[in-house]
C-alpha cells in the first residue's frame, strides 16, 4: 500500500523505490541533478527569450502597423502611401503615422515635377479633406 501511495502504480514506482534506496548520496545523483537543471534553464532560457522577442515584435511594428492601417482606413492608393512615406523620409519624421495627425508636416512638398505636385494637392485634400466651407 505504501508502494502505491508514495510512487504510485506499476513497475516505474517500484523501480524507482529499489533505485533511491541504492543511491541515497548525492554524488550518486548527479547526473540525474544536472539533466534536471539543464532542462530547467533551458525552459527558463526560452521563457524570456520568447517574452523579449514578443516585445521586440510589438515596438517594432508598432508605428509602421498604425501607419498602415491608416492609409488602409483612408483607402489611400499605393502611391499615395508611396508619396507618404517619401515625405516620411524626407521630414525626416520618426512616426510616420504623425503625417496623418498634423497637416504642418504636409506642407510645402519637396516634389520635383508638376505631377507629383498635382498628387500631393489631391492626397492632402484625401487624408485632412478640403478647406472649403459649403
Amino acid at each position: 500500500m505504501r508502494d502505491m501511495l508514495l510512487f504510485g502504480v506499476g513497475d516505474l514506482g517500484r523501480s524507482f523505490e529499489r533505485y533511491s534506496a541504492r543511491s541515497s548520496s548525492l554524488s550518486a545523483n548527479w547526473f540525474l541533478i544536472v539533466v534536471v537543471l539543464v532542462i530547467v534553464g533551458l525552459w527558463v532560457g526560452l521563457y524570456y527569450w520568447d517574452k523579449r522577442r514578443g516585445n521586440l515584435a510589438s515596438r517594432a511594428g508598432g508605428g509602421e502597423s498604425l501607419f498602415l492601417q491608416l492609409c488602409r482606413a483612408h483607402r489611400l492608393t499605393r502611391r499615395e502611401h508611396s508619396l507618404l512615406t517619401q515625405i516620411a523620409k524626407a521630414k525626416q519624421v520618426v512616426e510616420p503615422a504623425h503625417l496623418f495627425v498634423d497637416p504642418d508636416l504636409l506642407d510645402a512638398p519637396m516634389m520635383v515635377s508638376d505631377l507629383d505636385v498635382q498628387a500631393y494637392v489631391d492626397l492632402k485634400a484625401k487624408v485632412f479633406g478640403t478647406e472649403e466651407l459649403a
